[in-house]
């Protein structure tokens, strides 16, 4: 993780020189070239959606958030190269505000996500 988010500070407007402060907990760090390439995310991706198959089954695991590079000028599927990384919100470390705010905090974490009646904010 901590190579991976290192790359942060390469991506324009970062102006801190801790990548823990760019890239907090709450994120996922994906691209590169090691140890398996990627394939990167675009402009215009930020808040779709990041899956993984997992046992058999694909589940979504975060949102797309933002990037250190743009390589998609040339349109189609893009590969990372060494140095370009994504950032993505990590879905399992803010349900619990999710469910806090918009619904049932006392279920199963990986129930559906069962909304309050009668909410007012």
């Amino acid at each position: 993780r901590n190579d991976c988010i290192s790359h942060a500070l390469q991506a324009k407007g970062i102006t801190t020189n801790n990548p823990k402060v760019a890239v907090t907990d709450n994120f996922l760090c994906t691209g590169g070239l090691d140890p398996q390439r990627d394939h990167i995310a675009c402009t215009g991706d930020s808040g779709g959606a990041v899956f993984k198959n997992y046992e058999h089954r694909t589940i979504q695991i975060a949102l797309v958030s933002w990037g250190t590079k743009n390589l998609c000028e040339a349109g189609g599927l893009v590969e990372s190269d060494g140095d370009s990384r994504d950032f993505h919100i990590n879905l399992f470390r803010v349900v619990p505000f999710l469910k806090g705010v918009l619904g049932n905090d006392t279920q199963n974490d990986f129930a559906p996500l069962q909304f309050l009646e009668n909410l007012e904010l």
